[in-house]
């Protein structure tokens, strides 16, 4: 209404223009006073204009607004499309960032039970290493107690060695004897001629040397009856040591040599006693014989050998 009410003052204010009439010679010009057209006429035609003006105006403006509305919607399709696109790489990059988490917190895990792992490891190590080396020392005295083990056995060899040379000559001492009684027992059965003393004295006399030399025999039997058991035990010992006993690669044994003599030494000693018995047992009887040719005066004077040696002359 105000635009209106400028444009009916400024057509009031303005003369009315001139009439020109064109005909292709001349312009006629029509003076005010001529005619003068109607203010309602003319204040419609400048309503009318002006209307059309503003119509247009809006018009262009209403497509000037409607191109901005489609390119602001393309360009808004555009960021729609762009922003789609961020937002499925964002999901895509936070699906990756979570993968990397997941896998971090792992490895994570992983290097704590490795490490855990690890520290196991080094402890069961420095066990293994502590225990070789206790092993290690176990080893080398074990090797320097069988270097002096078998030195023992050595020397211990070597005494039941010496031992069987005196007991083989103790034997044959006893042979000797053996056949000094027999020679004596001949004597004794040509010399019936000869007097009751001479003889029982004789006899007395052969009884206290036998006495003696079976005294002595006894206590070297005895002597050497305790060395060969001791020998036997220390090589008894040092076998049930020794035979299953490991040095790195295979069992540690003594020699056959060794092991030959030992059995040697074993068959001699279950056979001292029996060779000991059967020459108690002849000497016994040889004294018999001897006795069935004295006197009975003398007989009771004649130390009985075989029954109690040791225990002096009755």
């Amino acid at each position: 209404m105000t635009r209106k009410a400028d444009l009916l003052e400024e057509a009031d204010q303005k003369p009315a223009p001139k009439k020109q009439k064109k005909d292709g010679k001349a312009i006629t010009v029509v003076s005010d006073g001529e005619s003068k057209p109607d203010i309602k006429t003319l204040e419609s035609k400048c309503m009318s204009r002006a209307e059309t003006k503003d119509i247009q105006a809006l018009a262009k403006e209403n497509n000037e607004l409607q191109a901005t509305v489609q390119m602001n919607i393309a360009a808004m399709k555009i960021v729609s499309s762009e922003n789609k696109e961020l937002e499925d790489d964002n999901l895509e990059k936070s699906r990756t960032i979570q993968k990397l988490k997941d896998e971090f917190l792992l490895q994570e895990d992983e290097i704590s039970s490795n490490r855990a792992k690890y520290k196991d490891t080094k402890a069961k190590l420095q066990d293994i290493k502590l225990k070789y080396e206790n092993n290690l020392i176990a080893l080398k005295d074990a090797a320097s107690k069988q270097e002096d083990t078998e030195a023992e056995l050595k020397d211990t060899v070597s005494q039941l060695e010496k031992s069987r040379r005196n007991e083989q000559n103790l034997q044959r001492q006893i042979r000797t004897l053996e056949d000094k009684v027999k020679g004596w027992e001949l004597e004794a059965g040509q010399a019936n001629h000869a007097s009751l003393a001479t003889v029982a004295l004789s006899t007395h006399g052969l009884a206290a040397q036998i006495e003696d030399r079976f005294n002595r025999l006894e206590n070297a039997m005895v002597e050497l009856a305790k060395k060969q058991q001791a020998g036997f035990d220390a090589i008894t010992e040092e076998l049930s040591k020794k035979d299953n006993y490991w040095f790195g690669q295979k069992p540690c044994r003594l020699s056959n040599k060794y092991l030959l003599r030992v059995k040697d030494f074993e068959k001699i000693n279950s056979t001292k006693d029996k060779d000991i018995a059967k020459a108690d047992v002849k000497l016994a009887q040889n004294f018999d014989e001897i006795k069935k040719h004295m006197p009975d005066n003398a007989k009771n004077k004649v130390y009985p050998v075989c029954e109690d040696r040791g225990s002096g002359n009755k």
